[in-house]
């Protein structure tokens, strides 16, 4: 292949993996990644709140033992899944065939990336993201500006853009650490090394494997008691503790693939800011006390209505009746 033509292909291919890690589509790497931080740090609040809610008589805390049950039950679901998702590795990045299966995720993506590695040479890199191979050249240009304008000691001045050189300069030193070469052995062919994108992939897995086989077994799907001790899974103990090191693995292996094997820069913290105040309202109750028995009726007509639904008439199932 000509290196015009494995420019293309792998411009093609960065524009993808761009994409996939920081692109507005809602299943992006970014997106998904800032829906489960946003709802773990809403979690973690309201957990604060319940330490500081005064104590129960019987020793407990005075909340609501369905509705924080739920909130449990419902964040720790779909926190695991959603780390499952994004670290999944059962289909590809790209499917060109007619059902195709292609997802966005970190497993991936970086499956993607290992198979193309060749592709990621200094001078492909520097092509793709539209910099300017020498920053010499580009110090001297800036050094020619600098000297043509005015000084007045008491006016500062605008140095455009493209005068900066901090940017190729710091991305060859970023290519040397993935090439494994120094600075004076430089060339336009060296190529990131393979155990580099191995190196995040072993991060992600050793962060969140327990976690994938835990959702395998007890959340993605009712595995049998047969299919469960085939791989252990009743021993596997997923904490608090666990997911959240899923999440600083996730996380910077996410800013690492995009700071480093795509120089897209950083994404930023990993939390969004929200343009509201989160805390509005939370210092009110959920219901006022004159309505507790309007839910308590609320409540017993959704067990008579339950109650009904025991087996079909066979007479009935059998004429197609309802």
């Amino acid at each position: 292949m000509s290196n015009g033509a494995t420019l293309e292909r792998f411009t093609s291919l960065r524009e993808h993996w761009v994409e996939c890690l920081r692109g507005e589509d809602v299943h992006s790497v970014q997106q998904q990644l800032w829906k489960i931080m946003w709802n773990a740090a809403s979690y973690r609040t309201i957990n604060e709140a319940r330490r500081l809610a005064p104590d129960a008589q019987e020793g407990e805390k005075q909340i609501n033992g369905m509705l924080h049950q739920l909130l449990d039950e419902c964040f720790v679901d779909s926190q695991l899944s959603a780390v499952r998702r994004l670290t999944d590795t059962s289909s590809e990045l790209r499917d060109e065939g007619k059902k195709d299966r292609s997802i966005f995720s970190l497993g991936a993506l970086l499956k993607d990336i290992k198979e193309h590695i060749d592709l990621l040479t200094r001078e492909n890199i520097f092509a793709a993201e539209k910099l300017e191979y020498g920053y010499k050249v580009i110090e001297a240009r800036r050094h020619d500006y600098l000297f043509k304008q005015p000084h007045p000691r008491d006016r500062a001045f605008f140095i455009p853009r493209e005068f900066d050189a901090e940017p190729s300069r710091r991305r060859h030193s970023d290519i040397d650490v993935m090439a494994g070469v120094d600075c004076e052995s430089r060339s336009r062919s060296d190529c990131v090394r393979m155990e580099i994108v191995e190196q995040l992939e072993k991060r992600l897995q050793s962060a969140c494997s327990d976690i994938n086989e835990f959702v395998n077994k007890f959340r993605a799907h009712a595995a049998s008691p047969s299919s469960r001790s085939r791989v252990s899974a009743d021993e596997i103990q997923v904490t608090f503790g666990d997911l959240f090191a899923a999440h600083e693995s996730i996380c910077r292996v996410t800013d690492s693939i995009g700071r480093y094997l795509l120089g897209t820069g950083g994404g930023g913290n990993c939390v969004p800011v929200p343009n509201y105040d989160q805390f509005t309202y939370i210092d009110r109750p959920i219901v006022e006390t004159r309505h507790v028995d309007v839910l308590r009726a609320f409540w017993g007509e959704l067990q008579a209505q339950s109650s009904k639904w025991d087996a079909w008439d066979l007479g009935e199932f059998f004429r197609g009746g309802d």
